[in-house]
């Protein structure tokens, strides 16, 4: 439709999920204060699976909970990830990064370049991931942090 040129750079919002956007309430330090240690982690899994399968209910089965619990607890042990009642919503976010995000949001960046167009994920800057990591869950949660500061009147307001 002649609305993009070859001299434009697409950038897309979607990388912008590290802000609080996904985070369940259920993975808040306080809601899982009294759970026992050894089920966090199981608490994590069973977040991912209900927010990637809930689209398919026919799908939500033990058996595939069960296998996707598996591969998924086979995946953080492989990168020496320990899940912490503290640190449940970053686990959480870690099995979004490179189970969700990497293969699907990221992934279709890539049609971009059959079209030859060039693209940016400025969301995704390592300074900026850095940062959100830090940002603890009640300024994470519902992007409140983020809410915030976009909200925020600049210096130079009237």
């Amino acid at each position: 439709m002649g609305q993009i040129t070859k001299n434009d750079v697409l950038l897309n919002g979607n990388s912008g999920d590290f802000i609080g956007n996904h985070i369940p309430i259920q993975l808040s330090p306080a809601m899982l204060g009294h759970c026992p240690e050894d089920q966090i982690e199981g608490i994590v899994i069973k977040c991912f699976f209900d927010k990637h399968c809930g689209l398919w209910p026919d799908l939500q089965t033990d058996e595939n909970l069960q296998r996707i619990s598996t591969s998924l607890q086979k995946f953080l042990r492989q990168k020496s990830i320990k899940v912490e009642k503290e640190n449940a919503y970053l686990c959480y976010e870690f099995l979004e990064y490179y189970n969700r995000q990497i293969k699907n949001v990221v992934k279709r960046q890539k049609i971009y370049d059959y079209f030859g167009l060039e693209w940016r994920m400025p969301l995704w800057d390592v300074d900026l991931m850095h940062f959100w990591l830090k940002v603890p869950f009640e300024q994470k949660y519902g992007q409140t942090h983020y809410k915030a500061s976009v909200n925020k009147p600049s210096e130079n307001s009237a």
